[in-house]
């Protein structure tokens, strides 16, 4: 609980777990399922820097996705400069996320992960279906160079005469 009206927290959701942030007063919430978490963890640097940027009067227009019609979004208006959105286009959830607010959530993420140590296990998979990928591709290749070669030989062994 960062807050008695705004919360993050891990939650499982079947087999799966997902980081809810709720705030109750506008009653906004987004959940980030487990598949869609380590693509924001690596955002929130961006995020912070867009923030930042946004509270010093630059101009601003960050819209990053997370994975899955989800999306942070920063942008330089005078209404809510430096304020950080995250949504879900698919599902509707949006939370509007005021800079102190921003700066307690980076301050749980690392408790939250480290409680929750498989946040990341859906990374690993798609790590190794990566590296199984690749070396199909690799394999692919490599059946299509033989080809080739076999298709050559055949041409050249059709083409001789024997005497």
């Amino acid at each position: 609980m960062l807050s008695e009206t705004f919360i993050i927290d891990a939650k499982r959701d079947g087999d799966e777990m997902k980081i809810v942030m709720k705030e109750f007063t506008f009653k906004e919430s987004i959940d980030i399922p487990q598949n869609r978490w380590r693509k924001f963890a690596a955002l929130c640097s961006d995020i912070s820097r867009a923030a930042e940027d946004a509270r010093e009067g630059k101009t601003v227009n960050f819209r990053e996705s997370f994975g899955e019609s989800s999306y942070a979004i920063v942008t330089s208006d005078s209404r809510c400069s430096g304020n950080i959105v995250l949504c879900n286009e698919a599902t509707g959830e949006r939370i509007e996320i005021a800079p102190r607010y921003w700066n307690k959530i980076l301050c749980h993420l690392p408790d939250l992960t480290s409680g929750v140590p498989d946040l990341f296990e859906t990374q690993k998979q798609e790590e190794k279906v990566e590296s199984i990928r690749d070396q199909l591709n690799s394999e692919r290749k490599r059946r299509l160079e033989i080809e080739q070669e076999l298709t050559l030989t055949k041409r050249l062994v059709s083409n001789v005469e024997f005497v």
